[in-house]
C-alpha cells in the first residue's frame, strides 16, 4: 500500500528474493510492471463489481438470492460479521475447515490457486459466519480488501467453507 511510484522497485526486490512467484488479482498498472519484470500476464475470468450504495435485490435475476436469504432466516440461521479476537471460536473455524477439506477430491489445499485459511485476524479482512439455530458455525466466507492509492476500493471473496450438512444456500 505504498505510493505507486514505489511499486516497481518493491516488486523487483520481492521477485529477487522469491524466485518462484506468481501473482493474482492485479490492476493494469501492476500487470504492466510485471511484464517489464519478464512475467507473462493472463486474464482469467472477470471480477463482478457491485456498487453497494445503489444495489437492490429487485428483479428476476436476484430471486434466488432473496429466496436463499429468506429461507435461512425462516429456519433461524443467522449471518454475522466477526473476528477471532471479539466473538468467533477459532477451534470451531479450524474444525469446519478440516471437515470441508475432507470432502474435497484433492485432500490437500492447492495454495497457488486458493488463499490458505489464516487463523488470526488480518488487517482489513472481513469475515462473515453463518450460524445454525444452535449457535454453531456451519459456513463462512472471508473477503480480502482491494486497495487503490492506499484506500480500500472493494473486497474480493478469498476463503469460503461450509459443512456438508449446511443448507445448500449457505
Amino acid at each position: 500500500m505504498e505510493p505507486f511510484e514505489l511499486h516497481e522497485p518493491l516488486l523487483w526486490k520481492f521477485i529477487g528474493q522469491f524466485h518462484k512467484t506468481c501473482f493474482w488479482q492485479m490492476g493494469r498498472s501492476t500487470a504492466e510492471i510485471l511484464t517489464r519484470c519478464n512475467f507473462w500476464i493472463n486474464k482469467l475470468g472477470c471480477d463482478t463489481r457491485i456498487n453497494l450504495s445503489d444495489y437492490n435485490f429487485e428483479g428476476r435475476k436476484k430471486e434466488r438470492l432473496c429466496h436463499a436469504t429468506n429461507s435461512l432466516a425462516k429456519n433461524n440461521y443467522t449471518l454475522q460479521e466477526g473476528t477471532y479476537a471479539r466473538n468467533i471460536n477459532l477451534e470451531e473455524v479450524r474444525h469446519l475447515s478440516e471437515t470441508w477439506q475432507s470432502t474435497r477430491q484433492t485432500r490437500r489445499l492447492i495454495h497457488f490457486f486458493n488463499r490458505p485459511l489464516v487463523l488470526t485476524d488480518e488487517p482489513d479482512v472481513r469475515k462473515f459466519f453463518l450460524f445454525n439455530p444452535a449457535g454453531e458455525i456451519v459456513a463462512f466466507v472471508f473477503f480480502d480488501p482491494i486497495y487503490r492509492d492506499g484506500l480500500i476500493l472493494g473486497y474480493s471473496p478469498a476463503v469460503k467453507r461450509r459443512l456438508p450438512d449446511a443448507p445448500l444456500r449457505a
